[in-house]
Order: structure tokens, then sequence, then C-alpha cells
């Protein structure tokens, strides 16, 4: 097995990402197993539709906040209409804006989730951002699943990151990580990690 690291990927990818993925072909060719581990965030997107559009196949790929659960590199499946069947009796407005929807939740008291979808035509949800009391208290994030939660707090009259929660396929919680600033804190089941 060959593993090649790097930090992150992006659309407009740099020269390395292409030779990357130069190789990751060259070794599917002559049946060498390869993976490609990425160690960065990616908060904006789905990491596989990056990878995928330069030429890596999803089991290629590790991206170093999903290799320690059991869910896979897919390109995201979850719909507006997954995540509307996750609301139960609540009332509720819808509006479109592109790229965007969002929900809003009673008379207008504060509480509503925006929903950042994969382009413009698909119903395909990758991220939610819920509000509630007019302050942002979490992102959910999905492929065919919840792939991770972020937790905020209001401090200084901004949205605090304090808290990420990695699951599992089944929603179980697979490691946290606490933040603080700069500074981060990974607890596993069997172990605390004091540093990325």
């Amino acid at each position: 097995m060959i593993y090649n690291f790097n930090l992150g990927i992006g659309w407009a990818s740099s020269g390395v990402e292409y030779a990357q993925a130069y190789r990751a072909n060259i070794f599917r060719k002559i049946g060498v197993e390869a993976k490609f581990i990425f160690t960065d965030m990616f908060p904006t997107e789905n990491i596989e539709h990056m990878t995928a559009n330069i030429g890596f196949t999803d089991d290629q790929v590790i991206w170093l906040y999903t290799f320690f659960t059991d869910t896979k590199i897919a390109p995201v499946s979850y719909t507006l209409k997954d995540l509307e069947n996750t609301f139960g009796d609540r009332n509720y407005s819808f509006s479109r804006n592109g790229k965007t929807a969002r929900y809003v939740f009673g008379s207008g008291n504060g509480d509503f989730c925006t929903a950042f979808l994969c382009d413009e035509e698909s119903d395909r949800v990758h991220r939610v951002e819920h509000v509630s009391g007019g302050c942002l208290i979490k992102k959910d994030y999905f492929t065919y699943c919840k792939i991770y939660t972020e937790y905020y707090a209001p401090l200084d009259g901004n949205a605090h990151l304090y808290q990420r929660r990695y699951f599992n396929e089944d929603e179980t919680v697979a490691y946290e990580e606490i933040v603080d600033g700069d500074s981060v804190m990974f607890k596993f089941p069997d172990k605390v990690l004091y540093s990325k």
C-alpha cells in the first residue's frame, strides 16, 4: 500500500494535487493500491466532489476527519426532503435562492435553518446552519448521512465554535473535537489526544 499525504484540495487545485491524481491513475492502471490522505478541514465543500473532479476514485481518498468513523467518502445524496423529515410537526415557511434554502419556524422569533445546496438546480444538501433566537447554535454536514456537527455559542457578539462531533453511519458518535480558539482536543472512546 502506498500512502500520500496532503493538507488540502480545492476546485482550483495546485500542481501538487494534479500530480497526485496522475499518480492515482497510474497506480490504478498497474494494480497498486494507494491512498491519498487529506488533513485539512473542508467546511464549505464535500471533499468527494473536489477529489472526483480531478480524477481520484472514492476508495483512494482518506479524509483525516472521517477516517475514525465508519462513513465512506461519497458524493452528497442527502436531500431537502430528508432534512424536512427531521422537523417533525413543526410549522415552517420555505424559500429558496439559488444554492441556499431557508426554513423559518413559528412566527419569526429568530428560529430558522439555512440549507446550503450542492448546486442551483438540485435539492442535495451539503450543510445546514441552525439558528435559534437569532443565534447560530449548530451546523450539520452531510454526504449520504450526517458526517459531523459543529456546535456554537454566542461570545462577544459572535458565534463561537466550541465543539465538533463526528458520526458513524447510524449517527452514533465516533469521536469529538473540543475547540478553544486555536487549541483543539480530540476525545475518543478509549483515549484523549491534545492536538491534531
